[in-house]
């Protein structure tokens, strides 16, 4: 139901951009994209549900689910890969770039995880990055770096840098 005050707004697809009234400068392509967006500006939302409960500004997230989230003000996070960032809710200024990068983060912002499945149990920490196959999966706390697949896997650290090498076996560890 957009209406006079919604400008600029593109939606393609079954229901898309459907709850939009005064937001502007949003594409919505795919059934449910951006379905909850009533008032925000500047999304990009590309895939089956995508960035489907997306109450904030500025977001891109491009894949089935990703950035669907549940009800909060995100803002600035870029997901793409199915299930990237899917249950963002307040988390700002976050990339996720894999299938389920990030999907159980809700509230964390400043991550950045790249690779399938990357940082994939975090919810709420922030400032971390994660580079890698699973890299800093079931890994909680902040600050911290993790590169390679599997680095950092399981464990809570914060302020962190771990680089791993599955074929050598080598691994570098700095706290």
């Amino acid at each position: 139901s957009m209406t006079a005050t919604a400008d600029n707004n593109t939606g393609v697809g079954y229901v898309a951009l459907s709850a939009l009234t005064s937001g502007k400068e949003n594409t919505a392509v795919g059934a449910y994209a951006l379905y909850d967006n009533a008032s925000t500006d500047f999304n990009t939302a590309v895939g089956v549900s995508a960035g489907y409960n997306t109450a904030g500004s500025s977001n891109t997230y491009v894949g089935s689910n990703s950035g669907k989230g549940a009800d909060g003000a995100e803002a600035n996070n870029v997901g793409v890969g199915a299930s990237a960032l899917l249950a963002v809710t307040t988390g700002g200024s976050n990339v996720a770039v894999g299938m389920d990068a990030l999907s159980k983060l809700t509230t964390g912002v400043e991550n950045v995880s790249l690779g399938s499945k990357a940082n994939n149990t975090l919810t709420g920490d922030s400032y971390n990055v994660s580079i890698g196959y699973e890299s800093s999966k079931f890994t909680w706390g902040g600050s911290n770096v993790a590169i390679g697949k599997d680095a950092l896997l399981g464990a809570t650290f914060t302020d962190d840098l771990r680089i791993d090498d599955i074929s050598s076996g080598t691994t570098i560890i700095m706290d």
